[in-house]
């Protein structure tokens, strides 16, 4: 919950920080760890943070492809 709360908080590029390196081992894990990067990516864009693009990649690239 971390880079949701930098997030919130207006701290894009922690919340990318925080979260980027797990969003692998996020979507092997299960749904509910999933759902966290594509609410952080989804917080990101609608306050239309550049820091927003990295989160969309690294799940596609981790297999997750419906964000």
């Amino acid at each position: 919950m971390a880079a949701r709360g930098h997030a919130l908080a207006g701290d894009a590029a922690a919340a990318v920080l925080v979260r980027l390196p797990i969003v692998a081992d996020a979507v092997v894990l299960n749904r509910h760890a999933r759902k966290e990067p594509v609410d952080v990516a989804t917080l990101l864009k609608k306050r239309n943070s550049p820091q927003a693009i990295p989160l969309p990649e690294a799940l596609v690239a981790a297999g997750r492809t419906d964000e």
